[in-house]
């Protein structure tokens, strides 16, 4: 397990944990309806066996996402950079928290982080 996924995974129980005690009070919002805390989702790197990179997403610290290969270009490869890989994962993470699942993306979005990929 890379350094930076330990790191994550922890800073994630760390945030956990502080939230628990606050979050734990409901809140009412003005139109009288009880929100319930959401989920955080979370994220971490990982370098491949070939060393490029992938990303986890994680929520309730349990992987739901493992993506070792770029998404939605036709090759299996990996991120070239672990910044690509970190700036995809956030845009993943972004749609998961405004409710759009699945939180696929597009290839012009993958080109706008990545540039061409070919």
């Amino acid at each position: 397990m890379s350094l930076v996924y330990k790191t994550l995974i922890f800073i994630g129980i760390l945030a956990l944990v502080n939230c628990g005690s606050s979050d734990n009070k409901r809140q009412k919002s003005d139109d009288s309806e009880i929100t319930k805390p959401t989920e955080q989702i979370l994220y971490a790197t990982f370098q491949n066996s070939d060393g490029t990179w992938g990303y986890d997403i994680l929520s309730a610290g349990k992987v739901v996402i493992h993506q070792p290969n770029i998404p939605a270009i036709p090759e299996n490869k990996g991120f070239q950079l672990e910044t690509q890989a970190t700036q995809l994962a956030q845009l993943v993470v972004r749609k998961i928290n405004a409710g759009i699942m699945p939180p696929s993306v597009s290839t012009e979005e993958v080109k706008g982080i990545i540039g061409n990929p070919n």
